[in-house]
């Protein structure tokens, strides 16, 4: 699992299971879960990508890394929580006309 403290993904658990769950019930859900955590990793697709390779059975992790180990041939499945999971959305704009910002002189 990604560490909550060192990677977004892993705070984005920890996050999405407070607000489903409640507190308590989230962290009774933690302390369960943690009994089966084998290693708490700094990168969150990391745990995803030591399950594709065999070296754990299961990595928490969210959608693409399954998505993408799969569609490089890894052996692996994504699954979702019957519950739901946390959601972001990531956005990009292209601004036409845009002002531009006053460049600085050093000085």
């Amino acid at each position: 699992m990604p560490h909550p403290a060192s990677s977004g993904t892993g705070y984005f658990h920890v996050a999405a299971w407070i607000q489903m769950f409640g507190e308590a019930k989230a962290w009774e859900f933690m302390d369960r879960l943690h009994d089966n955590i084998a290693v708490y990793e700094h990168s969150g697709t990391r745990p995803c990508r030591l399950a594709a390779s065999g070296e754990y059975p299961a990595g928490v992790s969210y959608e693409l890394a399954a998505a993408s180990a799969r569609q490089k041939g890894a052996p692996i499945e994504g699954l979702v929580m019957k519950e739901g999971g946390g959601w972001d959305m990531d956005a990009a704009a292209i601004l036409r006309k845009a002002p531009r910002s006053p460049r600085r002189r050093a000085g």
